[in-house]
């Protein structure tokens, strides 16, 4: 499975590179500097994870301009609890595969990349769209 890590907080998303690095099957890489959905676009990943911050704007925008990059990737989005209710029906919308609170759980973070890895897996590699 091939995982694109979209985070900005360098802190978290070196927890989910490491991670997700350690789960077998899954290779899993970030851009450097400022994490930009566009990354995307050159590359087919099964699987995203992005943070979202309600008090940054544009995030409803970042997240539906990465599923028309994407429309096959398993998303994954990073937020706190109450923002990640407020965007719930965003998500179904936007076809979300998981939400995962921030500060993260690790044992449900590692559940979370085996139920992807093994969702992925027979399945064709998402095709990343021709500009």
């Amino acid at each position: 499975m091939e995982a694109l890590v979209l985070i900005e907080d360098p802190a978290v998303r070196d927890v989910l590179l490491t991670g997700l690095q350690n789960v077998p099957g899954i290779h899993a890489e970030s851009p450097a500097g400022f994490p930009d959905v566009d990354r995307a676009r050159r590359r087919a990943y099964d699987a995203i994870f992005l943070d979202h911050d309600p008090n940054r704007g544009g995030s409803v925008e970042r997240l539906t301009r990465l599923r028309e990059i994407a429309p096959k990737a398993e998303i994954v989005v990073l937020a706190e609890s109450r923002a990640s209710k407020a965007l719930t029906a965003e998500g179904t919308k936007l076809r979300i595969a998981a939400f995962l609170d921030t500060p993260l759980d690790v044992r449900e973070f590692f559940r979370l990349a085996v139920q992807l890895r093994k969702r992925v897996d027979g399945t064709p590699r998402a095709s990343a769209p021709r500009t």
